[in-house]
């Protein structure tokens, strides 16, 4: 009803939800957390992305115990977010290694550093909300837009996201988050 009431006869204001849907018992979750890179401009942006793209295409899709977001705010900071499941053997901190020496190569701060903060699945599904809720604009206008692949993403689909994405689209709309992520 609420929904209904605010979109009235020609009203302007538009309703997001967002509902996250636990699919897996919480027994299967170990643990999860972010690294956050202080990128600061799309020139020191993009030479980290695409080690980070790469990092998620060769290392974290083929292992099928870890998923990962990449997320990038209009500010070209880096959230690298992981959830790590129980089948997980290896030590989460040994990991994300190459993530830390990336940075270190590109002359980027890494601003936290938290990769097994999170206890529950819970915590780690929700941990952006902070971040979009923190954002302020007139108007603020979220639009989602979905692109996927059929297999692991080619350097082509690299290079379009590092071009278009993070490039153009990110500086014309100041208000945005792209978030790349692994569905595991």
């Amino acid at each position: 009803d609420l929904f209904r009431t605010c979109l009235g006869a020609g009203s302007a204001m538009g309703v997001v939800t967002s509902l996250t849907l636990r699919m897996e018992d919480g027994a299967c979750f170990r643990t999860g957390g972010s690294l956050v890179f202080a990128c600061s401009d799309k020139r020191t942006a993009r030479p980290f992305l695409g080690r980070a793209f790469q990092f998620l295409t060769r290392t974290v899709l083929p292992t099928p115990a870890v998923s990962m977001e990449i997320a990038i705010t209009s500010d070209y900071t880096v959230i690298c977010s992981f959830m790590l499941y129980d089948s997980f053997d290896g030590a989460p901190d040994a990991f994300v290694q190459p993530l830390r020496e990336a940075a270190k190569e590109c002359n980027i701060s890494i601003v936290a550093d938290a990769v097994s903060s999170h206890k529950t699945w819970f915590d780690a599904a929700s941990s952006l909300w902070e971040v979009i809720a923190a954002m302020k604009g007139d108007p603020l206008v979220r639009m989602d837009h979905c692109v996927g692949t059929r297999g692991a993403p080619t350097e082509e689909v690299h290079e379009f996201l590092l071009d278009r994405w993070i490039g153009d689209y990110l500086e014309e709309a100041p208000q945005s988050i792209v978030e790349i992520r692994t569905l595991g």
